[in-house]
């Protein structure tokens, strides 16, 4: 099984709701980007235009080696269509407010796998809902676990990837504790390299996980006890949350929901064109944002 072979086979489509208003002075446009993530592309298109980019205003970092479309707004700038070299900016129409992180409802999916040697019939109508492995790319726990701890040093860094490095700490007990709480109600299991991702033979009642902040209050019993024995053993507590050194970024806290829906899901089989003898398979799906794909596509095949 072969994922993200080319840009091509990887192609994301952000659902938004965007209120017009003509005398609005934020202008909506659709970015199509191709192996750019969303903050290069904006950069990109801020030193095109020579305005700041705190200008421009966008719902979702989408993935880098992909084809992907968003909504984003330019404050007080306006131009019918840009082109670069992998980035098409169109203009959409006018807003009275910018667009936010946040600021969608759910991502359309179109993704394709190859070099598979049979078919697989089958329907994902859900998935539990883990941080996929791209969230916790080289060293971004330990250095997260540097942060809290006030033992990291380099504090120039970009806000951006200093966040980067407080979420993938957050996102990595939000991971264990699910996997600990499923233990004695899954049948499926995959392995990654923080763990297991834990899937039950029949979905479950959804549960609201912590992720954890300084001001984080755990309301289930049996969840509490298991992200203490977490943290315990990273030796975090929550105070540590409360970033001394970069209280800008120090995060309050919030819930994730344990299990996401998968809607429109289809796949169609073809002939590969890369790898002869074997088949790809087109995926076609819509999920809520925040959700990974990818583990879409590993939970149909296990």
């Amino acid at each position: 099984m072969i994922m993200k072979e080319i840009p091509e086979d990887f192609c994301v489509k952000e659902i938004s709701k965007l209120e017009f208003n003509e005398k609005g002075r934020y202008y909506y446009y659709l970015l199509k980007k191709r192996n750019y993530n969303t903050l290069d592309a904006i950069k990109r298109i801020s030193e095109k235009l020579r305005i700041d980019m705190m200008r421009i205003g966008y719902a979702g970092n989408k993935d880098k080696f992909a084809i992907t479309e968003q909504y984003i707004s330019i404050k007080d700038y306006k131009i019918n269509n840009l082109n670069l070299k992998d980035i098409e900016l169109t203009f959409i129409a006018n807003g009275s407010k910018p667009i936010l992180l946040g600021d969608l409802e759910k991502n359309s999916f179109r993704i394709t796998v190859r070099g598979l040697d049979k078919k697989k019939n089958g329907k994902v109508k859900w998935i539990v809902n883990y941080f996929d492995e791209q969230r916790f790319g080289g060293d971004n726990i330990e250095t997260g676990k540097k942060i809290l701890k006030n033992e990291f040093n380099d504090l120039d860094k970009p806000k951006t990837l200093l966040m980067l490095y407080v979420h993938s700490i957050q996102s990595y007990i939000w991971n264990k504790t699910v996997e600990k709480y499923l233990r004695e109600k899954s049948d499926t299991k995959i392995k990654y390299n923080h763990g297991y991702f834990l899937f039950p033979k029949r979905k479950i009642k959804n549960e609201k996980i912590p992720l954890v902040g300084y001001l984080t209050v755990i309301k289930n019993k049996k969840i509490e006890d298991i992200i203490y024995k977490i943290m315990d053993k990273e030796k975090i507590k929550i105070s540590n949350f409360l970033i001394q050194k970069l209280p800008r970024i120090s995060p309050r806290g919030g819930e994730r929901e344990m299990i996401a829906s998968v809607s429109k899901f289809k796949v169609k089989y073809f002939s590969d064109d890369l790898h002869k003898n074997k088949y790809k398979a087109i995926f076609d799906f819509v999920l809520p944002k925040g959700v990974y794909a990818t583990l879409v596509i590993k939970r149909f095949f296990k």
